[in-house]
C-alpha cells in the first residue's frame, strides 16, 4: 500500500494533469503555437498563448512552462526545416532566444495578473502591455547582441524606431489568436461542465 501523501501527489497530478479542463487548455496551446507554421511576420499567437496559459492553467508553474515550450518546440521543427540551411547542425536553441522567451514567461505572469475576470477589455489592456513588453525586450536584444546598431544611446533609439513598424502586426495576432483561444474556451466551457475550474 502507498503512503497517504504518495497517495496524496498521485490523486493531485491526476485530478490537474489527467483533467478534461488541462488537455483542453493544453491542446489549444498546442494547436495556437502551430499557427506560427503561417509565416507571418509577427502576426503569431506567442503572447497570445502566453496570456492564455497565465490565465487559464491553476498551477503557476505550469502556466509559463507550458506556453514557453509549445514556443520552443515550434522554434525546434522551424529552426530544423523552414530556416535550415544546407550542412547545418541540429538547432536546439538558436542564438538570443532568451529575448523572446524572458516576454514570453513575463506575459504568462500578466495573463495571471490582468486575466483574473476575462473579457474584452482586460484582453486588449493585456495584449497592449504584452506587445509593449516583447517589443522593448526583444529589440533591446537586437540592439545588445548584435553589430546591427551603434552600441549607444542613440543605437538603440534607431533599433527600436526599427521594430516599430512590427509592434502592429504582434498586437493584431495577440488580439486575433487570443480572442479565439480565450473565446472557444468560454463557449466550451458553457457547453461541457467539466471544463469549468472548481
Amino acid at each position: 500500500m502507498k503512503p497517504l501523501f504518495l497517495q496524496n501527489i498521485l490523486s493531485t497530478m491526476k485530478n490537474t494533469f489527467l483533467s478534461p479542463r488541462f488537455i483542453f487548455i493544453l491542446g489549444a496551446i498546442v494547436l495556437a503555437a502551430a499557427t506560427r507554421f503561417l509565416m507571418i511576420p509577427n502576426f503569431t499567437a506567442v503572447a497570445a498563448i502566453a496570456l492564455f496559459g497565465g490565465a487559464m492553467l491553476t498551477s503557476r508553474t505550469m502556466a509559463i512552462i507550458i506556453p514557453l515550450v509549445a514556443v520552443w518546440l515550434s522554434d525546434l521543427v522551424l529552426n530544423n526545416t523552414v530556416y535550415a540551411q544546407a550542412g547545418q547542425a541540429f538547432v536546439w536553441l538558436y542564438d538570443g532566444f532568451y529575448w523572446q522567451y524572458i516576454p514570453t514567461a513575463l506575459t504568462a505572469i500578466l495573463g495571471m495578473l490582468m486575466l483574473r475576470k476575462v473579457n474584452m477589455g482586460s484582453l486588449v489592456s493585456s495584449s497592449l502591455v504584452s506587445t509593449a513588453l516583447f517589443f522593448l525586450v526583444s529589440n533591446f536584444g537586437v540592439w545588445a547582441s548584435t553589430t546591427l546598431y551603434a552600441k549607444t544611446a542613440g543605437g538603440l533609439m534607431t533599433c527600436f524606431a526599427a521594430g516599430l513598424p512590427y509592434a502592429g502586426y504582434t498586437l493584431l495576432g495577440t488580439l486575433f489568436f487570443g480572442v479565439i483561444l480565450f473565446g472557444s474556451f468560454a463557449l466550451a466551457e458553457r457547453k461541457t461542465p467539466a471544463l469549468v475550474k472548481v
